[in-house]
């Protein structure tokens, strides 16, 4: 039995129609107000909610209010800002606006909740709960009436709320958002300076809350350009007072989030703050991040390829972490420097698994002898899937230890990354990170360091096709080092002669020779089998190729073996030798697959390639030619392509269909244009000037 009335003994009067004002310059989010006017439209048995959640600043208040301004409910149209409110509280309000007297409102929260369930059971009602912080505040405050509508915005999604459909607002689209500023700032000035326009959506990161207050303080200055602006807002330092209009203010709406934490989840998003990439997992900071999450100052990326759930953040959000990292920690030193020792571990660990250790370079987690075994577990595997997921991570962790002052941490990291970035093909992040590293190496005053980034930059420019670059690397790492490094400089300035137009054989012999005696003194097995390789593909020595291939094999490293066997193919090619050819470079394929080296299979399909040709197998060669085509596209490695793209027009020469090879030998002038490789372009130009000659054509 209950003191109170229901609903009868109340008068009804008019009814409510409490939303704010809608916002008449609206931008947008087509996708979510028709899935809402869709769920407002139907013929519901049960009450309906819908929980619209994002980060802070994304416009989840004014989404629900200009959907709810289109949708008409006979009983009335309620509102109410939820923030800290204790449900009791809100309850009396709502209770006011069904009708209720001042007087009959029960003093209790759960009696104003059964009142409130008894006076909403008969009603269609559309309820705007605005600024949810949890389930528990929302539960007493949902409407019970066929067909009422309740929308609810919150940074947390509120799962707990079993009956409610959720919609997630990340930050507009580029069209959305341009549209947004030129609504506020005035769409002339937007079309008068597009360029400055888009750097400004870029710079408030795309989210609605920044671009309102961008467009508002162009709006109160006619005199500014959007350039000015732009500009203004590109100081990092400065972005977050930039952006503050009135009582609008990006610093303070996210402070209202980070205010409503824990002591605990507030210093995990300033440790955050330390960290310039742009998603991350949890293990970094050893950490839950879902808290965060759930608060809207962080957003899940889903899983990413090694297993691991990321999570990412808003620019603007970051920023604000590292303002508050400065101000109530002294900076992101102390979080880096307790966080560096993990992710080198963790980065040197997955490192084995794409390159075995070399002797003198740093302990590894995995031995030699282990290395064949683990890749048969598949635990290699899964490390190189983890490397690749943390690529973007660890390229910014180079940046940040050295902006930290952790110079050691960020030549180390730079070091370790060497082997991904050559698998994959990934020469900006190769190029950006040893700058950084050498810059590093060279503060620590460390000499074998510097001389290891010397050796991965001449690696790089190798792969480029840059062999006066590559030698003029290593030339100035030869004096920082001694011993077996100075052995592997040697020989890699071996090779780069060997590919040198104009080479000298004789000088390549002599530096593998070196090399080869100091791996053997110095006792680097692994060293001894690059020697000999790179002496029996100088020489043509099968002995020698074959002996290199058996160390390779007895040290269980699949990737040196993958490389012997491919020089084995082609010295079998030179010599006609075409069924053993084809089983290296078979077995080749075999191991390439196995190891999931992508971009090194592709090389060797181009060698499967130039045996069909020989062979007289033309279609076979142009199948192997495309696979490989494919490969080198997918991963952007130009020269690459422009070699398949030989490999084709070599291919569409031996059927006789010269316009498909000059098709193919046009695109390959074009990438080695694009790559500065002259030697390329001439022999792209010798085979089309054959291909004119079969077809009596001129290019």
């Amino acid at each position: 039995f209950s003191p109170y009335p229901g609903e009868g003994a109340f008068r009804r009067g008019g009814v409510a129609d409490e939303l704010p004002p809608d916002i008449s310059d609206f931008a947008g989010r087509q996708e979510v107000l028709e899935w809402i006017a869709r769920l407002a439209g139907e013929d519901a048995a049960a009450p309906v909610q819908v929980v619209l959640h994002g980060p802070p600043g994304c416009g989840k208040s004014a989404v629900a209010v200009h959907a709810a301004t289109g949708i008409e409910r006979p009983d009335g149209r309620l509102y109410a800002s939820l923030g800290a409110r204790p449900p009791g509280a809100v309850l009396e309000d709502l209770l006011r606006s069904l009708g209720c007297p001042d007087g009959a409102v029960p003093p209790a929260t759960d009696e104003r909740v059964r009142l409130y369930r008894t006076m909403t059971a008969r009603r269609r009602l559309l309820v705007v709960l605005d600024d949810a912080a949890d389930e528990a505040q929302v539960r007493p405050l949902l409407p019970t009436g066929p067909g009422s509508l309740t929308l609810v915005t919150s940074r947390s999604p509120l799962a707990g709320l079993e009956a409610a459909r959720a919609y997630e607002l990340g930050v507009l689209d580029e069209d959305e958002a341009l549209a947004m500023l030129g609504g506020v700032a005035g769409h002339e000035r937007v079309r008068a300076e597009p360029e400055a326009a888009l750097g400004i959506v870029r710079l408030c990161g795309h989210l609605p809350l920044a671009l309102r207050i961008a467009g508002s303080r162009l709006a109160r200055k006619p005199g500014w350009t959007l350039a000015y602006l732009a500009d203004r807002l590109g100081d990092e330092r400065r972005r977050l007072d930039e952006l503050s209009a009135g009582d609008l203010a990006v610093r303070s709406s996210l402070a209202l989030g980070y205010r409503g934490l824990p002591d605990p989840q507030r210093r995990l998003l300033r440790g955050l703050g330390a960290l310039s990439a742009p998603d991350f997992a949890s293990w970094v900071l050893d950490a839950d991040l879902e808290p965060l999450a759930e608060a809207g100052l962080l957003q899940s990326r889903g899983l990413d390829e090694a297993g691991q759930e990321r999570y990412g953040r808003h620019d603007l959000t970051r920023l604000y972490a590292a303002e508050r990292l400065a101000e109530e920690d002294g900076g992101p030193a102390r979080v880096l420097a307790a966080t560096a020792g993990a992710i080198l571990e963790r980065t040197r660990r997955a490192r084995a698994s794409l390159l075995p250790a070399e002797p003198g370079t740093g302990r590894t987690e995995i031995s030699l002898t282990d290395h064949g075994a683990a890749l048969r577990t598949g635990w290699l595997r899964q490390e190189a899937r983890w490397l690749s997921a943390e690529r973007r991570f660890l390229v910014a962790c180079v940046g940040d230890f050295f902006g930290a002052g952790l110079y050691e941490a960020a030549w180390r990291l730079a070091f370790y990354l060497v082997p991904l970035f050559e698998l994959g093909a990934h020469h900006d992040d190769w190029h950006a990170t040893t700058a950084v590293g050498l810059d590093a190496a060279r503060a620590a005053g460390h000499r074998n360091g510097e001389a290891l980034l010397l050796r991965g930059l001449a690696d790089l420019h190798r792969a480029e096709g840059r062999m006066d670059a590559a030698a003029a690397a290593l030339r100035a790492a030869q004096p920082l080092v001694e011993g077996l490094e100075l052995a592997r400089i040697t020989l890699r300035l071996g090779l780069v002669q060997v590919a040198t137009t104009g080479s000298r054989p004789a000088q390549a012999e002599h530096a593998f020779l070196r090399a080869l005696r100091a791996f053997e003194e110095g006792g680097d097995r692994r060293g001894r089998a690059d020697a000999l390789r790179a002496l029996g593909a100088l020489r043509g020595d099968e002995r020698a190729l074959h002996e290199s291939l058996a160390v390779h094999r007895e040290l269980d490293d699949p990737r040196g073996e993958a490389e012997a066997l491919l020089d084995l193919a082609r010295l079998h090619l030179a010599a006609r030798r075409y069924a053993p050819a084809r089983d290296c470079v078979e077995r080749r394929l075999q191991l390439n697959r196995r190891l999931g080296d992508r971009l090194p299979e592709a090389a060797a399909l181009l060698v499967r390639a130039e045996i069909a040709a020989a062979e007289g197998a033309p279609d076979a060669a142009a199948d192997s030619a495309r696979q490989a085509l494919e490969t080198f596209t997918a991963y952007g490695d130009r020269r690459g392509v422009a070699r398949a793209l030989l490999a084709l027009a070599r291919a569409a020469s031996d059927k006789d269909d010269a316009g498909q090879a000059i098709e193919h030998l046009m695109r390959a002038m074009g990438e080695y244009d694009n790559l500065g490789d002259l030697q390329g372009r001439a022999e792209a130009e010798r085979l089309a000037g054959e291909a004119r000659r079969r077809r009596g054509q001129r290019i």
